[in-house]
């Protein structure tokens, strides 16, 4: 579950229970986000010696994206 997921069940309209919130906050899963973050940075590095200017910022990206969502 990413971060846009998680503001979206947040705003849903209706107001939220604690019960509901904790559902919510528990539903993430730090590791596979953490992984997945770590794919991206070894991405990255191979990017950083084989790619090109583009290939890195698009890289760099995603990598802040996923740290947000960690």
């Amino acid at each position: 579950m990413n971060i846009q997921t998680i503001v979206k069940s947040l705003r849903g309209g209706q107001t939220n229970t604690a019960d509901q919130l904790r559902q919510t906050l528990d539903q993430i899963n730090i590791e596979g986000l953490e992984a997945a973050a770590e794919k991206l940075e070894a991405e990255r590095r191979r990017v950083l010696l084989d790619g090109s200017d583009k290939e890195l910022e698009a890289i760099e990206t995603k990598i802040a994206a996923a740290n947000r969502d960690i």
